[in-house]
């Protein structure tokens, strides 16, 4: 049996008759996936000697979403007699055998990496794994909790979005919301999200404006939020559900002249 590796165009590789996944992720996930391919390819996808693939599908998916037909991929290309029967063998065994990274090992790892790049932001280092800005933001505010939230993430208890929450509250209240989500009187991120929303409010009067104006420093971008009076958590709220329509219109390969008619819409029946 032998075994060749080079690059060839991803828009040469061919996807198996009898290929079983139907659900390859979000665009944005395949995007991330192509990016991270294409920058550092650490595992070759496997092909026979007429391109077909053998493993890597969703590797091709996204490296030809973000670099088009013409990028160029690493491949092993193999000798080695495979019919349709052993192809499925090899898509089972390998989504089987595939272990991710728990959160809290995620937490670990992006840690030390920064100890290892003292000079990079989050954001940099963000974009060479594959990780925005704001999710390195939640990822990282495990370093702001208590020892005993530490420990409960890191043997799976707390989740990213559960210790984010954590993370904004004193380390005594910290110890009390962890009581309370080990005896199960807190059982969800939502019900854990408005105790601790309750809680900070609860220690002075927040403040409220009628009108928010801020720039985007990213982009110059000028982004006026009106309506009624609302906090800084307010306005925290209604931007992330905004985000999250945002994400689901371009999933859904809407432009913006029909994202915008989709909000009318939306804003139309809350109001009538």
């Amino acid at each position: 049996m032998a075994r060749k590796f080079l690059m060839i165009k991803v828009g040469l590789l061919k996807q198996a008759a009898h290929y079983i996944r139907k659900d390859m992720g979000t665009e944005e996930e395949l995007r991330q996936l192509g990016r991270s391919y294409l920058k550092r390819p650490v595992n070759a996808i496997i092909c026979s000697s007429d391109y077909v693939m053998e493993d890597g599908n969703r590797r091709k998916a996204g490296a030809q979403l973000v670099g088009g037909p013409d990028a160029e991929v690493l491949v092993c290309i193999t000798d080695e007699p495979i019919d349709e029967s052993g192809r499925l063998e090899i898509m089972i065994q390998t989504a089987i055998h595939t272990r991710a990274i728990s959160a809290y090992e995620e937490y670990i790892g992006i840690s030390q990496l920064k100890e290892r790049n003292p000079g990079a932001t989050d954001e940099q280092l963000g974009e060479r794994i594959g990780r925005k800005p704001a999710m390195m933001s939640r990822i990282l505010s495990l370093g702001r909790c208590v020892p005993a939230v530490k420990e409960a993430a890191a043997t799976g208890l707390l989740g990213i979005t559960e210790w984010n929450e954590f993370s904004k509250c004193s380390e005594q209240r910290q110890h009390e919301l962890l009581a309370e989500w080990q005896t199960g009187r807190i059982t969800s991120r939502d019900d854990l999200a408005r105790v601790v929303k309750k809680s900070r409010s609860g220690s002075k009067p927040a403040v409220k404006v009628s009108r928010v104006n801020f720039v985007l420093p990213s982009s110059g971008v000028k982004v006026v939020v009106s309506g009624a009076g609302q906090s800084l958590d307010d306005l925290h709220e209604s931007l992330s559900e905004s985000l999250r329509e945002v994400r689901k219109a371009r999933d859904q390969a809407m432009d913006i002249r029909a994202f915008q008619a989709v909000m009318a819409s939306k804003n139309k029946k809350r109001t009538d």
